[in-house]
């Protein structure tokens, strides 16, 4: 089939999807403009993660008068664009209680192209507490298995925004299980969580090796092999030296891989989050522009991105979905 647009509503959420042959994608305009799923249409798979009650969760709630409080209220999974994470402008800080505002609203779109060859549309969106202008285009071209993404923030407010910014991937649906092979740039992992929480001073003394990352005093797993949906457990690290800006996934069992590649200037940085339980199971690979848990770390190690009034950036994502 050719590419192609269809707008509809549920529970009160406008979304987006942006078809070709080969893949179906979901871009949830009426809340952060997030990538809700990623079809591989072929086998009907999902690849990304998306919690039970999805979006039945805004039934009754309009986001235009009651935004949420932050990125993770109301969770849903998917791809979420966590901005700011954290940060500061003039008396604002931006903390985990109201971290990534920008997912917490609706968005404007405009179709920009819209031809069998290729579709192409720009999600816009002015923030409340940091005065940033965000632009989001995500397009699809016919019989190609890529999504391609460009983003551009402008700090449109009279005094500098320091802050960082996370690239929220969450995988799962029917691609994520224990057959699932991870490719990752580096061979290291930083323990941010454990860093913060011990007021750690020697960094080095928290990064191990990839594939033998300390989960409690008696077990190590490695990060680069998905473990069955047996456990309860829980993993956060950052990824602080990469090779290259991309990350590879592959499911053994079904053939299915994923891959994505970004522009390394804005996202140095990777957040890996693991979570094993009933409710939830999901591998998170995120870019960032911090490898650390808590602004007064980024501050301090001059990792986020501090933008002068008028000043703007650009940025790019690709993934790719592919079969073997």
């Amino acid at each position: 089939m050719s590419c192609s647009i269809k707008e509809s509503t549920e529970n009160g959420i406008k979304f987006l999807h942006l078809e070709n042959d080969i893949l179906k994608i979901t871009v949830l305009v009426g809340k952060g403009s997030e990538i809700y799923e990623i079809i591989f249409k072929e086998k009907d798979m999902d690849i990304l993660l998306k919690v039970k009650d999805g979006l039945s969760q805004y039934k009754g709630r309009n986001l235009y008068e009651k935004p949420l409080t932050w990125y993770s209220e109301l969770f849903t999974g998917g791809w979420m664009d966590v901005v700011p994470d954290k940060g500061i402008y003039k008396d604002v800080e931006i903390k985990q209680e109201n971290s990534g505002v920008a997912a917490t609203m609706p968005w404007d779109y405009q179709v920009l192209k819209d031809t069998d060859e290729e579709i192409k549309i720009k999600c816009f969106v002015k923030l409340p507490l940091i005065p940033l202008l965000i632009e989001k285009e995500i397009g699809l071209k016919e019989k190609e298995s890529k999504v391609y993404i460009k983003e551009r923030l402008k700090n449109v407010g009279d005094a500098e925004a320091k802050f960082t910014w996370t690239q929220h991937c969450a995988f799962g649906g029917g691609f994520l299980d224990e057959n699932v092979f991870i490719g990752m740039p580096t061979e290291k992992a930083f323990r941010a969580w454990d860093y913060t929480k011990e007021n750690g001073t020697d960094e080095e003394m928290y990064e191990e090796n990839i594939n033998s990352v300390t989960l409690d005093k008696d077990t190590k797993i490695n990060l680069l092999r998905v473990r069955p949906n047996i456990y309860d457990e829980q993993v956060f690290v950052t990824i602080r030296n990469l090779k290259e800006a991309k990350f590879t996934m592959f499911n053994e069992k079904k053939g299915i891989g994923f891959s994505m590649t970004w522009d390394k200037v804005t996202f140095p940085y990777l957040r890996y989050w693991y979570r094993n339980s009933k409710d939830t199971y999901t591998v998170a690979i995120e870019p960032s522009n911090t490898y650390s848990d808590g602004f007064k770390n980024s501050l301090k190690r001059d990792t986020y991105l501090n933008l002068l009034p008028q000043e703007e950036i650009s940025t790019w994502l690709e993934c790719d979905i592919f079969e073997r």
